[in-house]
């Protein structure tokens, strides 16, 4: 039988694998975390990311979203890696790109 400390290393190994800087798991959404939410949206910080309004209360609490929920796998991706540089910002014939689309879409590594 392959325990949670097994089961853990197996997904951030994965998550190496398959790109990804960061990794964590977490059980449950912490009352400080979720204050720091709601301030941060109220100070207007998603800008254009209207979506991170909705579902506030579900994000909030991990059981409205699915009741047998156990852990959260959370990821991160480093949109400035070494490799990159920022040698293209000094570059005056093209336009302005944000950092994240230099990277491969984290949605199109998930879905594989």
């Amino acid at each position: 039988m392959t325990t949670v400390i097994e089961k853990t290393l197996q997904i951030e190994r994965f998550a190496k694998e398959l790109g990804f800087d960061g990794f964590g798991v977490t059980r449950e959404v912490s009352a400080k975390s979720v204050e720091k939410y709601k301030n941060w949206l109220s100070l207007g910080y998603e800008g254009e990311m209207s979506y991170m309004r909705r579902n506030v209360e579900k994000r909030s609490n991990l059981d409205l979203v699915l009741s047998e929920v156990k852990s959260v796998v959370c990821l991160r991706t480093n949109y400035l890696t070494a490799d990159k540089g920022m040698e293209f910002i000094h570059d005056k014939e093209h336009g302005d790109i944000s950092l994240y689309s230099l990277n491969e879409d984290y949605h199109d590594v998930l879905a594989q």
